[in-house]
């Protein structure tokens, strides 16, 4: 597509961000420039997804997600333009690397279509990455924070998520210490 063509001749490549009428510079690929939205505060949206019960019921019954994990993993809410144009609520699912917030990824709440959106600009590695210790024994890829999450809350703890097939992948090797 014309995307895919630009960037590889160097081009720069402009889009829309999901967020408002903002233009976002996706990639410069000649300068290496690369604008990152603000990542929203983390503990209000999480405080927000606990005041939801609504919300709260859904994960807990379609998604077998407990109080425990949507704190655990502070799970949070908060609005985002999604691929219908509309602003609409959406899950959040904070990413973490070394404890520190390193983006989000936002889900559609039903009864709104399906639909996701990352935080622009950043770089997402693994959902639960810093699971990852030197010599585990065994470590269980999923695609996705929510099945990531399901087999969380079944008890096991060794588990981490691809943010999925659209977003920019970081070198797992590395996080994994892969020979």
């Amino acid at each position: 597509n014309e995307t895919t063509f630009k960037r590889l001749f160097g081009d720069s490549v402009e889009r829309k961000s999901n967020l408002e009428d903002e233009d976002v510079v996706v990639s410069q690929v000649a300068v290496g420039v690369k604008k990152k939205e603000q990542l929203p505060d983390i503990n209000a949206a999480h405080m927000l997804l606990l005041e939801n019960d609504a919300v709260l019921n859904w994960l807990n019954d379609d998604r077998g997600f407990t109080i425990d994990i949507v704190k655990q993993f502070k799970l949070g809410m908060g609005k985002r333009k999604f691929s219908d144009g509309k602003i609409s609520q959406a899950l959040m699912f904070p990413y973490f690397a070394k404890g520190v917030c390193v983006g989000v990824k936002y889900k559609s709440i039903p009864p709104d279509p399906k639909d996701f959106r990352f935080s622009a600009g950043w770089d997402l590695g693994l959902y639960n990455e810093d699971v990852i210790v030197k010599d585990m024994e065994s470590l269980i890829m999923c695609e996705g924070e929510t099945d990531t999450l399901a087999l969380i809350a079944q008890g096991y703890t060794n588990v981490v998520g691809v943010s999925g097939c659209e977003t920019k992948k970081v070198s797992y090797d590395t996080l994994l210490e892969l020979p």
